[in-house]
Parts: structure tokens; C-alpha cells; sequence
């Protein structure tokens, strides 16, 4: 993908992927009670599955915009915004920068203050 800055290839957009979690000490026992799948002793490591939603192109800005458009209501029913003014969803937000990073989409924004 766009200067991908990550090799990890996904089979779907909503996966689990391996966390490790390092010990302080040589000792699993220090978490005693919580279940990861598995120990690496090399690592000296325990292992879990966590949650990761791999953005499609474009996905992770347009829920940004939707997120806007929300914030663009919630800020005229409050009186924040006289209902007659036209604000835009860019007007509350501005993208800054889309990127693809470490087999992810990301993007850097800005809130705006729709009053100044």
C-alpha cells in the first residue's frame, strides 16, 4: 500500500493479533490468574490475542467527518451554533494528514473551534 510502513499482511478487517507483554521478572507467576495464550521464554513474554480494526483507504476519515457532522448537531442544539449559521464538518475539523503506518491507516486532525 501507500508508503507502507509495516509488512503485516491482515486476512480481514477486523482481526486479533499477538501482544506481548513483557515480565519484570523470570517468574510467569507474577500474573497469576490471567490467561494469555501462551509464555515465549526467550521473551520472557506472555503472550495475548488483542483486537485491531484494519482501516480500508478512506474509511478512518470519513468516520472522522461523520464524528464532525455529530459534533456540528450536538453544538446547535446546545446554542453554541445559531442554527442559521452554515458550518461546515470541516469547519469543526481539519485534516491535517492521511498516511498508512504500520499496515494501518491514520489520520492526523485538528478541532477546530467553530465560533472563532
Amino acid at each position: 500500500m501507500d508508503g507502507d510502513k509495516g509488512a503485516r499482511k491482515f486476512p480481514a478487517q477486523d482481526v486479533f493479533v499477538p501482544f506481548h507483554f513483557r515480565l519484570q521478572s523470570h517468574h510467569p507467576q507474577q500474573m497469576d490468574g490471567v490467561q494469555a495464550a501462551s509464555f515465549v521464554k526467550d521473551k520472557n513474554s506472555l503472550v495475548f490475542q488483542r483486537y485491531c480494526h484494519v482501516y480500508k483507504r478512506g474509511e478512518l476519515q470519513s468516520l472522522l467527518m461523520e464524528a464532525a457532522e455529530t459534533m456540528k448537531s450536538e453544538n446547535v442544539e446546545n446554542g453554541s451554533i445559531e442554527g442559521n449559521q452554515r458550518i461546515s464538518s470541516t469547519s469543526i475539523v481539519r485534516v491535517e494528514e492521511t498516511y498508512y503506518d504500520m499496515s494501518n491507516w491514520c489520520v492526523r486532525f485538528l478541532k477546530v473551534n467553530p465560533a472563532s
